[in-house]
C-alpha cells in the first residue's frame, strides 16, 4: 500500500493507466490462471490510483479477455481480416492481409 501511495503521488493519471495495463498484462503473460493474491494486489493498485470501478472493470476485461471473447463497448476497435465482422457496439476495420486480430 505504501508503494502504491508513493507511485500515486509521483505519476500523472495517463502514466498510472500504463502501469495498470502493464500489471494486468504481466499477471496474464504466462497464460495460466491469475491467482487471488495477484488480483487483490492489482485491485489495490487500481483503487489507490483512483480509477473509477467501471473504468477499471473495462480495462481489466480488455486486457484479460481471451481473443475468443470480445469485450463490449463503443470505445473498442477491432482490426482483422474478417469481412463478415458485425457487432452493434464495437467498431471494426477490415485489413485484408492481417493474420489474427488487433484490439484497440
Amino acid at each position: 500500500m505504501k508503494i502504491c501511495t508513493e507511485i500515486n503521488s509521483e505519476l500523472a493519471q495517463p502514466q498510472k493507466l500504463i502501469v495498470l495495463y502493464q500489471l494486468l498484462e504481466f499477471v496474464n503473460s504466462d497464460g495460466g490462471e491469475i491467482s487471488e493474491q495477484e488480483m487483490e494486489f492489482i485491485n489495490t493498485v487500481a483503487e489507490t490510483f483512483n480509477f473509477p470501478g467501471e473504468e477499471y472493470a473495462s480495462i481489466k476485461d480488455f486486457v484479460l479477455f481471451p481473443f475468443e471473447k470480445l469485450p463490449v463497448g463503443s470505445r473498442v476497435l477491432v482490426i482483422d481480416s474478417n469481412k463478415e465482422f458485425s457487432h452493434p457496439e464495437v467498431k471494426h476495420i477490415y485489413s485484408e492481409g492481417l493474420h489474427g486480430q488487433v484490439r484497440v
